[in-house]
């Protein structure tokens, strides 16, 4: 009987295998992915530290990490904290479709006005972020990206959700944050006692024919996104920035919430009959 250790050990190979694909497939060597391993094992290191309310020392952290001191030294003034992306685009999307000051009575995201500092846009754009990025900025990257449409002064939402394409930079963010949430769910799942367990659910076919396969992608994210739409309309009513019920919105402990979903279709060799 394997232990646990050896469990875990053997499931961080599972895990590393697609990250060190796409290592070999964009030419990173053994020296470069060494120095990442380093850098990322020192600032988890460092959050598990400060989350447990334990001062944080070089020399605790090459303990921890088996990371040299010298190179934990040297990391350490190279490299800065992770911090979690803030998707800004995506943040105002969902604001302007459950907020209810920005929406129309049957619930959907009404045209508004986006001349002016105190436009309703800027408004919008200020319940995400309190004025510290400027609308202009945030309008100028929707239009860019096609997901707002104007008329006159007039401004309507084009798109339901957001989804990244061609952003290499923000497309890994996003890629690193929702794995991180994936690994945790599951690693509650495994190793804590709960009464409720984080969704992790999935399904799969592997004989479909490839004339089938373009419909099924569309089926995947029109589906997808409808259960996007009614997950936000959700969570709207019980965050304290979208629902009107929440008056007070200091001194008041909160918790996160993140469901992620994907698809993806792939060929597969010719299907035998013998599978049948």
């Amino acid at each position: 009987m394997p232990s646990k250790n050896e469990i875990v050990s053997s499931g961080i190979r599972l895990l590393l295998r697609p990250v060190l694909r796409l290592c070999v497939r964009n030419s990173l060597k053994l020296q470069e992915i060494v120095e990442m391993v380093k850098l990322v094992l020192i600032q988890v290191a460092k959050e598990e530290l400060s989350r447990k309310d334990q001062p944080v020392s070089e020399s605790k952290l090459s303990v921890i990490t088996g990371v040299h001191r010298k190179d934990v030294s040297r990391l350490e003034k190279a490299g800065g904290d992770y911090k979690r992306p803030d998707n800004q685009i995506a943040k105002v999307m969902t604001q302007w479709q459950c907020d209810q000051r920005f929406t129309t009575k049957a619930g959907k995201p009404r045209m508004l006005d986006c001349s002016g500092k105190t436009s309703e846009f800027a408004d919008l754009v200020a319940s995400v972020n309190g004025r510290d990025v400027s609308s202009y900025s945030i309008l100028f990257e929707m239009e860019r990206m096609a997901l707002v449409e104007r008329s006159g002064t007039k401004l309507r939402l084009k798109g339901r959700d957001f989804i990244l394409g061609g952003d290499l930079e923000s497309g890994f963010r996003v890629l690193a944050e929702d794995t991180n949430d994936l690994i945790s769910a599951v690693e509650e799942n495994l190793f804590e006692e709960s009464a409720e367990k984080n969704l992790h659910l999935r399904t799969e076919f592997d004989r479909i024919p490839l004339e089938k396969l373009e419909s099924a992608k569309k089926w995947l994210l029109e589906q997808g996104s409808l259960f996007h739409k009614r997950a936000r309309r959700y969570f709207s009513t019980l965050d304290l920035d979208t629902s009107p019920k929440s008056n007070s919105k200091k001194d008041r402990a909160c918790g996160r919430v993140a469901l992620g979903t994907f698809g993806i279709t792939e060929e597969l060799p010719t299907c035998s009959e013998e599978k049948r």
